[in-house]
């Protein structure tokens, strides 16, 4: 039987409904006959989510891509944008796609012909991945190996690819970060740009870096640095939309000395206020061992942030962590990560100064690509790969997390809620209500409803415990716990 196990990291001031912590996973797609592995989501500005995964053929993996825009209930026929050698993916190299603010999709891989270098290959689709275009290199005429690549999209039609590549190598005997930006959502590619504007040093040569785009377009590329083998995490951000970049902003605040690449690089997301928020592991000097770090820094800031421990006392190693935010409301921050326990999640409710860490599937300890993104306010949905029936799959959790006292109270100073006879009653002593959304413990969606009022009734099926959301007029979001009776 498996146990959730919960756990304070640094200074824990929310007090936890224990009913909502409950381990809810089912598996994402229909039972197949062969392996689906190396799963990842990402949320669009209009909250498409957008699935990729591999379905192993032998020696080659298909790439496949699923949408859903009802916040993962139902999602789209699974189709192929393009294939993989099997042998290629893994340590954090595998197909990714995402939508942009038109709900075009962007997906890209690492693929290679014969005699001719790895290559970052490109298509998209225009009706949800129904059907993908042919396949094409964004950067033909790179000499050597591109790797490890990241996706983002802005809200202006650009698109951007970062990778690793070694080009540059020759010179300084580093591998190096590049950008290449498409303007036409992806229909044309500029020539390749460096990020990683060190007087001496490149990037760690087989760790993935990770690209985003903030609220105003703000590009950041966060990576791990290799300077005479010290390997440690640095931010490189672009006011410009990726035509340059400033001095790499050291995250890291202790140093990792290394005579090797740790082959596990850094994650990023920004909030609506364009803070960003970075996520990564390390096993820096001081400690010696493999812990899961997080650290949030400013918009703007160029401090080397608080670094916050997420599993010492949780458990002895962590690897691959992800973090997610919540973009409206930016006190919601989810870090993924595998742990020698298991699958695990790191969850604050105070924008990321403090941590909660639950095991969340302790049945695979290594290899389970666990991401993460926030469908409303307190439920995330996390994906990750484990095994089915001898074969690896698909999990999805929506562990619906953490409400504070504090939250039950400001809830009470402006609602009433009541629930009997299968009905929920919410009332207001003043904001109009603009929309009520009913989640029971797995975190899986009852009802909702978008009429605005102040007073609203809402059906619920079946009675037990359930997580009540009402969002005002204003924008303004609470939450409580309610028994349906």
């Amino acid at each position: 039987m498996k146990i959730l196990l919960l756990i304070t990291v640094a200074v824990f001031i929310c007090i936890p409904y224990d009913a909502l912590a409950q381990r809810a996973e089912t598996f994402l797609l229909p039972k197949a006959t062969t392996s689906r592995q190396f799963p990842k989501i990402r949320k669009n500005v209009n909250g498409t989510l957008v699935l990729t995964y591999v379905q192993s053929m032998g020696s080659t993996a298909m790439a496949y891509v699923i949408v859903s825009k009802d916040s993962g209930m139902t999602w789209s026929h699974p189709q192929s944008p393009g294939s993989v050698p099997y042998a290629s993916i893994g340590l954090q190299r595998q197909p990714y796609a995402i939508a942009d603010n038109q709900g075009i999709l962007h997906c890209i891989w690492e693929n290679n012909k014969s005699g001719e270098p790895l290559r970052i290959n490109y298509s998209r689709s225009t009706n949800d991945g129904a059907t993908w275009s042919v396949p094409v290199p964004i950067d033909p005429t790179s000499k050597s190996a591109q790797d490890f690549s990241s996706i983002a999209a802005d809200n202006f039609g650009n698109i951007y690819v970062t990778c690793l590549n070694g080009d540059l190598s020759l010179p300084d005997g580093y591998q190096h970060v590049f950008l290449i930006r498409s303007t036409d959502r992806g229909l044309t590619w500029e020539p390749r740009r460096r990020v990683d504007q060190f007087i001496a040093g490149g990037g760690c040569e087989c760790c993935q870096q990770n690209v985003a785009v903030s609220p105003n377009g703000e590009v950041a590329v966060v990576f791990r640095s290799n300077i005479g083998n010290q390997r440690d995490i640095f931010l490189s951000r672009s006011a410009d939309q990726g035509v340059s970049f400033d001095v790499p902003v050291l995250i890291q605040s202790e140093k990792w000395m290394i005579n090797a690449c740790p082959a596990t690089g850094p994650n990023l997301t920004y909030d609506k206020s364009g803070d960003l928020h970075i996520a990564w592991r390390d096993s820096r000097n001081s400690v010696g061992k493999d812990v899961a770090y997080y650290a949030q820094v400013p918009m703007g800031s160029r401090v080397t942030p608080k670094n916050i421990d997420l599993n010492t006392g949780f458990s002895e190693s962590a690897e691959y962590p992800v973090p997610t935010v919540l973009k409206e409301n930016p006190q919601d921050v989810l870090v993924v990560f595998e742990s020698s326990r298991g699958v695990a999640y790191s969850y604050s409710k105070d924008a990321g100064k403090t941590f909660t860490t639950q095991l969340l599937d302790e049945s695979i300890v290594r290899s389970s690509s666990v991401c993460a993104v926030f469908i409303s306010p307190g439920v995330p949905f996390v994906v990750w790969q484990t095994q089915r029936d001898g074969l690896f799959d698909i999990a999805r959790a929506q562990p619906t997390v953490f409400v504070t006292a504090v939250e039950e109270q400001e809830f009470e100073k402006l609602f009433f809620a009541s629930a009997s006879n299968h009905l929920v009653r919410i009332t207001s002593s003043g904001q109009l209500i603009s929309s009520v959304t009913i989640h029971n413990l797995k975190g899986h969606l009852i009802n909702t409803t978008s009429e605005v009022s102040s007073s609203i009734e809402i059906p619920v099926t079946s009675a037990g415990v359930v997580l009540v959301t009402v969002t005002t007029l204003e924008g303004n979001s609470y939450r409580k716990v309610l028994l349906v009776e």
